[in-house]
């Protein structure tokens, strides 16, 4: 065998040959005898191949190309390409893999590399055809990818619904349907596509669902006047009515004995009950916007311990609404439900 600079020299003559057509496939021949050089030669490691070597190692349809984009296993991804273009998938052709896997051909792109090419690509505007496959390409391999060093995967632009990456920390997780059905709504949010949802909770795109704070909107809501309500307030803290409540409590397991204190109760418990015409509720995240709901029925201000109700003109769907709202609040079963309802029917005899 020559001398490796000596290959190396000559290799790097068969690069600088200007191309004409009718050449590719002498080319192609001569590139794969020094793959299967490279291949035979087995002390020679791929630390020994100079840089300049590998960055412009591999000929493919009629161009040479860096082995740092061919990889062992097929990726639509602009300029990047497989050994299956260059070599047929058989035993014939180990030796040739084997120098090409010197040239540190790897068997896939890494998420590392595949972040570098997605900030590539253009941010923060709309993408034509070719650029919105590539992305899409390298989002659906990121997200199959998301235990191989998670950390090359936390900041990086997602594909948001209007085509654009954008990223991370800039959009949202549409997840919350009264979002979807709100009359008056925030427009200006950029939420990420569907499909990669997994990935955007594993980068820490914020959930509208999971981070949503709502705020009674005193100036837009309009209380029910001439309502008597005293007597709904005096009960609901009532020694006999947080005894019962206590009690389903216990007997649903989610206390213990020791634990029934009344006195706990007052924190959850409503200290007034203010039935409103119109109920209109502020959503935020942090201090941005998100939506009004003009559609709900309670809100329960966990400051000043008022519970707002939606005045039903009928007392059924009240008492209804006040169970349903113990019940969720202390996780209690649908029985415990049911008997609450029964207590609140036979104080006030509705």
């Amino acid at each position: 065998n020559p001398p490796y600079e000596g290959v190396f020299a000559s290799f790097r003559r068969l690069r600088s040959i200007t191309i004409q057509p009718g050449d590719e496939k002498k080319i192609s021949m001569y590139a794969q005898r020094f793959y299967e050089y490279l291949g035979r030669c087995s002390s020679l490691t791929s630390i020994k191949i100079p840089e300049d070597i590998k960055e412009k190692s591999i000929f493919l349809k009629g161009h040479w190309f860096s082995s740092h984009n061919v990889f062992q296993t097929s990726i639509k991804l602009t300029g990047v390409h497989s050994w299956n273009d260059l070599i047929a998938n058989d035993n014939q052709n180990n030796t040739c893999k084997k120098g090409l896997k010197k040239l540190d051909v790897l068997e896939e792109p890494s998420n590392e590399y595949l972040v570098k090419h997605l900030h590539y690509l253009p941010q923060k505007q709309k993408l034509v055809k070719n650029q919105l496959v590539d992305a899409k390409a390298i989002l659906n391999h990121l997200q199959s990818h998301l235990k191989d060093n998670p950390e090359d995967i936390m900041d990086i632009p997602l594909l948001s619904r209007t085509d654009q990456l954008i990223a991370s920390d800039e959009l949202y997780i549409n997840d919350l349907p009264a979002y979807k059905n709100a009359g008056k709504k925030n427009d200006k949010l950029e939420f990420c596509q569907n499909q990669f949802e997994t990935l955007a909770r594993s980068c820490g795109v914020v959930s509208l669902a999971g981070e949503i704070t709502p705020n009674f909107d005193a100036d837009n809501s309009k209380k029910s006047e001439g309502t008597k309500k005293s007597s709904w307030e005096d009960y609901l803290r009532s020694d006999c009515f947080k005894g019962a409540v206590l009690r389903l409590i216990y007997h649903d397991g989610k206390i213990s004995r020791d634990e029934i204190e009344q006195a706990s109760l007052d924190e959850i418990l409503p200290s007034q009950i203010v039935l409103m015409d119109l109920l209109i509720i502020k959503n935020f995240i942090e201090d941005t916007w998100i939506f009004d709901d003009s559609q709900a029925s309670i809100f329960f201000d966990t400051q000043s311990l008022i519970l707002y109700l939606l005045n039903q003109n009928d007392y059924e769907d009240v008492v209804q609404i006040i169970t349903e709202f113990i019940t969720d609040k202390f996780g209690l079963t649908r029985d415990s439900l049911f008997l609450m309802i029964r207590i609140l029917r036979d104080e006030f005899d509705y």
